[in-house]
Parts: C-alpha cells; sequence; structure tokens
C-alpha cells in the first residue's frame, strides 16, 4: 500500500493500495519468481523442451484473434444492451472473461507488438504507427519460440508493425495485409507474393484462416488472426448495411463539454461538438451518430466471421485442445471527456475486451477482475507450451489465476506510455500508472500539468484532484514507479 497522509504527506496508508516503496526493480514490482535465462535463446528453449519432456506430447493449439479499435464495452457479455456479438459471447461463456484488461500503449501498432513480444513500446521500440518491429523482436515473439519447438505457426489479416507486408520470422504461413489494409478487396501478401482477394475483409481474413486451419495439421499450430474491423472510416458489408438503424444515436448523448481540470494538452483536442471539428485533427468525426451505427456493425461483420473460424475448430475436433484468447488491439473514445479516437489514458481508451477458452484447462463461465495487461498474453502462451519465460519479458502468465490457483503477488499497478507521432502531432507524449484505485497521468514534454484520479469515487475520471491539498506525496511515490518502469532509474 502506498503510504501517503491526506494533509501533509507523511501519515497512514490508504486502504487497496501497493506499497511501492515495497517494489523490486527486477520484476516490475509484481514480486514474481522468474525462471534464471540461459545463454542463448536456443539453449533456453532446449532445456524447457527437456525439462518437460512427455507433456511435451500434449502441448495445446493456440489461435490469437486481435481486433480493432474495439472498446472493453463492445460486446454482449461485457453487458452491452443491443450489440450482437454471439460469438465472442461463447468464448466469454465457455472460457473466462477478463474485467480489467488493458493495453500498455493505446495504439495500433505498439499494442500489437506488446502482445507478441510480451514488453512495453519503449522496449520494443515500435513507438508509433509509422514504426517497423525489427526482425530481432520478431524473432523473440511468441509464434517465433513456439516455431523452434516444432509448432506450425500462421499469421492471417492486419499485422500493421509497419506498412511492410512481407513475410516476417516465426511464421511459417503468412497472409498480411499491407498497413491498416482495406475494407473491401483487400491486398494481401500471401507468402511473399501479393494479390488482391474480392470480398469484405473480415470474410477474406476468416476464409483464410479457415482455410489453413483445414489443412493437414498434424503438429501442434498457433495461428494469430488479426481483423481490420472496427477501425475507422467503418465500412461494414453490404448485408448489415441497414443493422442497429433503429439505435439512432444523438449528438445530446456524447458528452462532449468543456471539463475543468484538464490539461493543456487535452483542453485543444476537446471541442464543444462534432459540427464545430477542427479538420486538422485526424478521427475526428463531423457524422459522429451515422458512424457509430456503421462501427457497431463493423463489430458484428467481424462476430460473424470469428463464428466461422471458430466452427472450423469444432469440424475438426481441435476445439478440446486450442487455446482461443480473443482481444482487442486498443480501446476507443466514443464522446466521452468530449475526446474521439484513443491514445490518451483515459478508462475508454486504454481499456480492451480480453476472453479466453480452452476447455481442457479452464473452467467455463468465470470472470476475473485483476488487473491483465496485453504484455501476459505472451508469458501466458510460453506457459501453457511449457516453454517458460524470457527474460525481458515484462508481463506475466495468468495461467494461475483461470485456474484457480494462489496468485497473491498479482500485480496491482501497470505502466501505460505513448509517444507524440509523425502526423498527430496534436497528440502528446504521455506517461502514466494506473494501479487499482488511482490513476496519475503526467505529460513529460507539456510542463507540470499532471492528473490525478481517485477511480473508485470517479470512474469517468471527471474530477483532476491533482492541485488538491494532500496528494503530493502519492503523486510523487506514482512519478517514482513510473521512472523505474521507463528505466529512468533502478
Amino acid at each position: 500500500m502506498v503510504v501517503v497522509d491526506e494533509t501533509d504527506d507523511v501519515g497512514t496508508r490508504l486502504p487497496g493500495e501497493p506499497d511501492l516503496d515495497q517494489t523490486s526493480s527486477e520484476n516490475d514490482g509484481l514480486h514474481c519468481v522468474r525462471l534464471e535465462m540461459p545463454q542463448t535463446r536456443r539453449q533456453f528453449l532446449a532445456a524447457s523442451l527437456a525439462a518437460s519432456g512427455a507433456a511435451q506430447e500434449a502441448r495445446p493449439n493456440f489461435l490469437v484473434v486481435i481486433t480493432d479499435d474495439q472498446r472493453w464495452d463492445m460486446m454482449g457479455a461485457a453487458g452491452h444492451p443491443f450489440l450482437q456479438t454471439p460469438n465472442i459471447d461463447r468464448l466469454a461463456r465457455e472460457g473466462v472473461r477478463f474485467t480489467n484488461a488493458f493495453v500498455t500503449t493505446s495504439l495500433c501498432s505498439p499494442a500489437r507488438a506488446s502482445f507478441l513480444t510480451g514488453s512495453y513500446a519503449h522496449a520494443h521500440r515500435v513507438l508509433s504507427n509509422w514504426e517497423d518491429i525489427s526482425d530481432d523482436e520478431m524473432r523473440r515473439s511468441f509464434p517465433a519460440l513456439l516455431q523452434e519447438q516444432g509448432y506450425e505457426t500462421a499469421y492471417i489479416g492486419k499485422f500493421h508493425m509497419g506498412r511492410d507486408p512481407d513475410p516476417r520470422p516465426g511464421f511459417d504461413q503468412w497472409s498480411a495485409f499491407p498497413g491498416q489494409g482495406s475494407y473491401n478487396d483487400p491486398a494481401v501478401n500471401v507468402n511473399g507474393k501479393m494479390q488482391r482477394i474480392k470480398g469484405h475483409s473480415s470474410k477474406v481474413v476468416a476464409d483464410l484462416a479457415v482455410e489453413w486451419l483445414g489443412g493437414d495439421r498434424r503438429r501442434p499450430f498457433c495461428a494469430v488472426v488479426g481483423f481490420k474491423e472496427s477501425r475507422g472510416p467503418y465500412t461494414p458489408p453490404p448485408h448489415l448495411k441497414n443493422l442497429y438503424a433503429d439505435r439512432p444515436v444523438q449528438v445530446d448523448d456524447v458528452k462532449l463539454e468543456h471539463l475543468e481540470g484538464k490539461p493543456s494538452e487535452v483542453e485543444h483536442i476537446q471541442l464543444s461538438t462534432p459540427r464545430e471539428a477542427d479538420h486538422n485533427i485526424p478521427g475526428w468525426p463531423t457524422d459522429y451518430p451515422s458512424r457509430w451505427q456503421d462501427y457497431w456493425r463493423c463489430i458484428t461483420a467481424m462476430d460473424e466471421q470469428l463464428g466461422r473460424i471458430l466452427g472450423k475448430l469444432d469440424e475438426k475436433g481441435l476445439a478440446e485442445d486450442t487455446v482461443v484468447v480473443f482481444a482487442g488491439d486498443n480501446g476507443f473514445f466514443l464522446g466521452e471527456l468530449g475526446l474521439f479516437d484513443k491514445r490518451f489514458a483515459y478508462e475508454p481508451s486504454i481499456r480492451i475486451p480480453l476472453v479466453a477458452r480452452y476447455p481442457r484447462g479452464v473452467k467455463a463461465g468465470q470472470v476475473i477482475d485483476r488487473l491483465v495487461l496485453n504484455i501476459d498474453l505472451c508469458p501466458t502462451v510460453l506457459d501453457y507450451a511449457g516453454i517458460g519465460s524470457l527474460d525481458g519479458t515484462r508481463g506475466e502468465s495468468w495461467r494461475p489465476l483461470v485456474e484457480g490457483r494462489p496468485a497473491p503477488n498479482w500485480r496491482r499497478w501497470f505502466l501505460y506510455e505513448d509517444f507524440r507521432e509523425h502526423g498527430y502531432v496534436h497528440w502528446p507524449t504521455i506517461q502514466a500508472l494506473r494501479t487499482e484505485k488511482w490513476k496519475y497521468i503526467r505529460y513529460p514534454e507539456g510542463g507540470n500539468e499532471d492528473e490525478l484520479y481517485d477511480l473508485e469515487r470517479d470512474p469517468g475520471e471527471l474530477n483532476n484532484v491533482s492541485k488538491e491539498n494532500g496528494w503530493t506525496g502519492l503523486q510523487t511515490r506514482l512519478g517514482w514507479e513510473i521512472d523505474r518502469l521507463v528505466g529512468l532509474t533502478s
């Protein structure tokens, strides 16, 4: 728990908070024991394989599905009143849903790189949507490590870690869009050869995934499937063009008010109404109500195609032995705090949907509220595959959580970071620490305009208490932990 006084910086602990003074620089403050890393990755993998012995014969398959800009609450399983996502809901019903899942950078390319590598953006160096992931980072991604242990691996759909669609290390099968890809008749690089495939992108991705899964899979496999949905500008398939037409969105439903206490970095993006939008700010929609409906339609289109992929697992008799993980690459503002797009450290931007199913190893119908991150996917996959963990991976396997084993040292806070990028200079560099109770946000390039929110009392992050008396000690301690996590201090 954090030691802080509400009047003079020295006093009692606040209930429910981590003791940041007791954190270790070796493990992100999680106090978790890590495996010692041998001299080379190959030595490590060989040692893991030998140690697991006969258990390797029963290694599960992996299917990881990542969607684009899908908020945590955009699925029926999370309580959405009318959005049709029966296949995501099925996964949640047959597996586990994480209610407090987050990304460490709320932007497509950095977040996707963190899913694959288990590292923060400042470590894997994919800092924006304009930067490529290095081959060295790809070789330490979980698909590459599984491939080295005999798994068949495939990447299908939106890759978007750099605009180059050429095959990357770690995959036997490669079918990827260039950059963001296109909604209609997308270009696809299939094992080094560009081709244009007719159809809506959701169906094209599912067709490629179903075809690959339907092949002669004689070894355990790992397939990563990236849907373009629900990336703007939203273009649903024709058969869904009238879906949700009876669910009109009123501009008054969108919170566009100017909010006191927000720093200047946020104020210049908050505008009074969509009709007064500054068109120099990327992503601000002037036709917001109809676009919201198309956003819903794209999610439903993706869910339909997810159902086809799950159906192929059923048809092939693979479902029982396959770990399926469904996640969004980041959240998205739908007008909260007067904002659209993502990037800022507020909850609608950083919180994601995350569900997982593994009939042989995950009890169905679980709902887990512990803090889990996109950087946890890599160590979780390696854990289930019997590989262990690798040096430099900052996430933790959530396997103990879903198996009901004690996890007394599970994380109680995490680092969020975002970096000013070429072409989107309106969005600032951001560093934040999100605990179970508090969120502290700072802008390293913008002077002394910090934000502090009590998430228990103020879940909408409307009341910035950073300038109120009594919170200096807490902010200092949270700032120290940010410095440690980004490597500024030991």
